[in-house]
């Protein structure tokens, strides 16, 4: 038999807590060629599962005319927040020895090539995946490959810079009369040198004159001399290890958070909100210390609104109550004593700007009540959330209204979880490429003269069940059938 399908992949599945058997429809010879791979989608990392270990398999008998299968998850249903994907991995060897004078065997030759098909498909699956350069292209692959990596590798730095342009335009502004300070200064050096006849004149202007030079030099650093990237704190150096320069940016991704600009001799917030929003309190411990006060903080009054107040002890945020008190304008007592040299941040809410606040009425027209009646002048609408093929079909009433699925096999669909009255959709169900697959309904489906219709049959006939929940035991439920 031939293949006549360019499928090799099945899935992706999305984990609902309720699914663990999962079907494909391409052949295979061998449950060991087939390759399995699980996606936590929280983190992008994708696991390769062991057969017989993290599932099993069961082929359809003849993988000619029924090619596929299904694959069950041995420690159960797969999770949400969780992917599946079913394809296979085929070596790229040819196993089949035809010898002078021997047999021949139609259904070795047939193997042979399906074999060859196969892999095939999946190096196409695999290129279908890659990037790719237009076949009238000139440019250089690897050089592209280059510049990809180099995006990638600043994606966080692109990121800050585009969420945070306000402050990025707005410390611009300020940059350059910091930048000429430097030149002021100077100049107001050498004035008062002459005035005071400490210097000759001519001392005076060419110490000006050096002092203007270096400004000028310094205004003329590199852009990462400029701009440091994100950090965590206030930076020392440069980026190349050379001293800071006036008006140099970088973005602290801890707490505040935000552009921050240095003056010549501290680092500073870029934005005035910023600054007026968060105090931030650095104590330095001696061994045994359980108090901090404002002495502490060069005589600094520990002062905060009610709830205001943030305390680390070495990066680690404290628990109030638990881990420590605070007196509002005067302590923090830890509960358990600090090291010598632990490091303990306060960081104190000054003040809150918090406007527009509103109460929503009943009478609201702009919000849609739950005990009221609501007219809406536009179409809404109710999402069609696709359904897990398997053997047991289980439909989250909670999820969506409107449900989809192509049954890859003889099924039964199961009563839903969270069936509550008053609701209604409708659930598309497909014939696969197969056709002749039959559904059989849990004890809550009802139908009328209490008969379960017969799906159409036909290989990718398409019947509509629409559905009404009567309450918790009863949905009525009638098939729309053949739909063309």
């Amino acid at each position: 038999m031939t293949i006549s399908s360019n499928i090799r992949k099945a899935g992706p599945f999305v984990g609902n807590g309720t699914a663990s058997n999962f079907s494909f429809t391409f052949k295979v010879f061998q449950a060991a060629d087939l390759e399995v791979v699980r996606l936590n989608v929280s983190t992008s990392v994708e696991t390769v599962l062991v057969i017989n270990s993290d599932y099993t398999v069961s082929l359809n008998a003849d993988q000619n005319s029924n090619p596929g299968g299904s694959i069950t998850l041995t420690a159960g249903a797969l999770a949400a927040g969780f992917n599946l994907v079913i394809t296979s991995d085929i070596e790229n060897l040819q196993p089949t020895d035809i010898v002078n004078q021997g047999g021949f065997y139609p259904d070795v030759i047939e193997d042979a090539l399906d074999r060859a098909t196969i892999q095939i498909q999946q190096l196409q699956e695999a290129v279908d995946r890659s990037a790719k350069l237009p076949i009238t292209s000139s440019a250089d692959a690897d050089a592209l490959v280059a510049d990809i990596v180099v995006l990638a590798d600043n994606q966080t730095n692109i990121d800050i810079v585009a969420t945070n342009i306000d402050d990025v335009n707005t410390t611009a502004t300020n940059i350059a009369a910091i930048i000429a300070a430097p030149t002021q200064a100077s100049n107001a050096a050498a004035s008062a040198l002459a005035a005071s006849g400490s210097a000759s004149a001519a001392a005076a202007s060419e110490s000006a004159a050096a002092a203007s030079a270096a400004a000028a030099a310094a205004s003329l650093d590199n852009f990462d001399d400029r701009y440091l990237g994100a950090k965590s704190s206030d930076p020392t150096v440069d980026n190349d290890g050379n001293p800071l320069v006036v008006g140099a940016l970088y973005y602290r991704t801890t707490t505040p958070i935000g552009m921050k600009v240095y003056d010549g001799s501290q680092w500073l917030e870029a934005s005035a909100a910023q600054q007026a929003a968060l105090v931030t309190y650095e104590y330095v411990a001696t061994a045994g210390q359980t108090t901090f006060s404002g002495a502490d903080a060069n005589a600094l009054t520990l002062s905060y609104i009610a709830g205001g107040l943030i305390v680390s002890l070495n990066g680690v945020v404290l628990k109030p109550g638990d881990d420590y008190t605070a007196t509002n304008g005067t302590s923090i007592v830890l509960s358990v004593a600090a090291s010598l040299n632990d490091e303990l941040n306060a960081y104190a809410f000054s003040s809150f700007n918090i406007a527009n606040t509103y109460t929503q009425a009943q009478s609201d027209a702009r919000y849609a009540q739950v005990a009221a009646n609501n007219t809406f002048t536009a179409a809404q609408r109710g999402a069609v959330s696709a359904l897990t093929d398997g053997a047991t079909i289980t439909p989250n009433f909670a999820t969506a209204n409107n449900f989809s699925v192509t049954l890859g096999g003889n099924r039964t669909l199961a009563n839903p979880t969270n069936q509550t009255a008053g609701q209604s959709g409708a659930i598309t169900i497909t014939q696969d490429g197969t056709g002749s697959r039959t559904l059989a309904y849990g004890s809550n489906w009802k139908f009328s003269n209490g008969s379960a219709p017969v799906l159409t049959t036909t290989a990718n006939a398409v019947d509509v069940l629409v559905y009404f929940v009567e309450s918790s035991s009863r949905i009525t439920a009638r098939l729309v059938s053949d739909v063309r």
